[in-house]
């Protein structure tokens, strides 16, 4: 059993992902993923929630939930995440809680930026909770940035994040070290992550990408993947009504271990700007 978890809960750092946003593509988030999972993905991308939220007064929070169920196959994973940024702030904050083959994960993360906004950092704390065995309390770090190399194009930018998991080692026998390298260019997504650089427990190349079509109702994005030799695709679909936003998504994981079933997983999300 323990095997298993840390295989899953921490080399992945989930099999199937905390949404659709970060299954569909690989899993891979360390430097792709900016949303209510952040927390426990990598907490240092919290700061960058309202990057995409327009010119908004410093006082207006932007405030983010959402949650995930698997609807086939045998990972029987169940989230919800919340995350919240206050505009022109450099901080960003979230919570969350997770229930993975038989293990409630409760948590929270912190981000801040440093220098001029690029670059931040970010930690965690998880109290992970297994049916069978002793609680542990885990503490992870991480940092992300930012670097413009195409000047002339505004979806020219590198973001790179690195994970340090398990500072303590209160569940794993060793900390885990994952980094990923993602880019925005012509309309694509594209995402490299490296879990578990040691190979402590499990080593995995991930790749994944996303492209986004606007529409008059919505957005749809998809995306597709893999996750080490495991294919990965899905789609969301993602509509605004001033300042609040919805989406839903479904994702596909293909699963090539033993007997177990190819996961399908299903996720909801919500999103406000509010001013106090």
């Amino acid at each position: 059993m323990l095997a298993a978890m840390t295989s899953i809960a921490w080399a992945s750092p989930f099999q199937v992902g905390l949404n659709v946003n970060l299954a569909m593509a690989g899993n891979t988030g360390v430097s792709r993923v900016v949303d209510e999972t952040s927390w426990a993905v990598n907490p240092a991308a919290l700061p960058y929630l309202d990057s995409a939220a327009g010119d908004l007064e410093d006082d207006v929070w932007q405030k983010m939930i959402g949650g995930s169920i698997d609807v086939a196959g045998d990972t029987d994973i169940t989230t919800l995440n919340l995350a919240a940024k206050q505009f022109g702030r450099p901080y960003g904050m979230g919570l969350g809680y997770i229930d993975v083959f038989d293990t409630e994960i409760i948590g929270v993360g912190f981000g801040r930026t440093f220098g001029r906004g690029n670059v931040s950092w970010g930690i965690n704390y998880m109290n992970m909770n297994p049916d069978a065995g002793d609680n542990a309390n885990v503490l992870s770090a991480g940092i992300y940035g930012k670097w413009d190399y195409d000047q002339d194009a505004a979806t020219g930018v590198l973001r790179y994040g690195a994970v340090v998991r398990d500072l303590t080692s209160d569940f794993l026998p060793k900390r885990i070290y994952d980094a990923g390298l993602a880019t925005t260019y012509a309309g694509l997504d594209v995402a490299f992550d490296l879990v578990d650089i040691s190979d402590e427990v499990d080593r995995v190349w991930r790749c994944g990408v996303t492209k986004t079509f606007a529409t008059r109702s919505g957005d749809w994005t998809v995306g597709a993947g893999l996750d080490d030799n495991d294919l990965t695709a899905g789609v969301n679909y993602a509509w605004s009504d001033e300042n609040q936003s919805f989406k839903v998504g479904l994702a596909w994981h293909e699963v090539d271990e033993g007997d177990a079933d190819d996961d399908i997983l299903a996720s909801v999300g919500y999103a406000r700007n509010l001013g106090f």
